[in-house]
């Protein structure tokens, strides 16, 4: 359950680089753009620690490593896609998760490389975690509705462009083990996305979600 040094690093990297994104629609429309940059960078950090302490937790259990990884060219995509929606979008995945195994860790297992669906749970439970934050952030929405807000969007955006199937998001992990659970943690984020604050959808879809959430996160405990 350690964290490197140099990841770390990485992690602040990438909080830090997330909520200069996330701060841009401010930025380019004159307004208070280091009240943004500074609430950002608070929930980012506070989501990438939750979302790697469950890639961990889970990793763990299968007697397996994961290391979070900055990756360059998902920065520049990113940064490409908030200029080109003035800050709307966020391509909120900066990183990779790189899984490993080794004989000695893996000695009662079946297998001593990594099983498919071993791969997708690790992956899976990453974006799990920031769809049960951005649940939170939806209940405890009307304490703070800028703050909670902002911290929905940052969960939804996490959890969702993650889950894009393409190497090396985790989404690609957990297509190759199922398709029904990629829908699935697919589906999740972008119902928020686009019905969240929906009156009936607050009171029906929600604690759909929540079943869905939590048969998903049993399946990975």
């Amino acid at each position: 359950m350690n964290f490197s040094e140099k990841e770390v690093k990485e992690l602040a990297i990438s909080a830090i680089a997330l909520a200069v994104i996330f701060s841009l629609r401010e930025l380019l429309a004159g307004g208070s753009w280091i009240a943004v940059i500074f609430s950002s960078l608070i929930l980012i950090s506070i989501s990438l620690f939750v979302k790697m302490y469950s890639h961990k937790r889970v990793a763990e259990k299968y007697d397996c490593g994961a290391v979070y990884k900055f990756n360059y060219y998902l920065f520049i995509i990113s940064l490409l896609i908030a200029l080109i929606t003035n800050g709307g979008i966020v391509f909120a995945a900066l990183g990779s998760i790189i899984i490993s195994s080794s004989l000695y860790t893996r000695l009662g297992h079946k297998f001593v490389n990594i099983t498919q669906k071993e791969s997708g749970l690790i992956a899976l439970s990453g974006s799990m975690a920031n769809v049960i934050a951005a649940l939170v952030c939806l209940i405890l929405y009307p304490l703070s509705n800028d703050f909670f807000q902002l911290g929905l969007n940052i969960n939804i955006f996490m959890a969702l462009f993650n889950m894009i199937p393409l190497p090396p998001l985790d989404g690609a992990k957990v297509l190759w083990w199922s398709r029904l659970v990629w829908f699935a943690t697919f589906t999740i984020p972008l119902f928020l996305f686009f019905f969240g604050f929906n009156a009936f959808f607050s009171i029906v879809g929600i604690f759909l979600l929540i079943l869905i959430t939590f048969l998903l996160w049993q399946k990975m405990f």
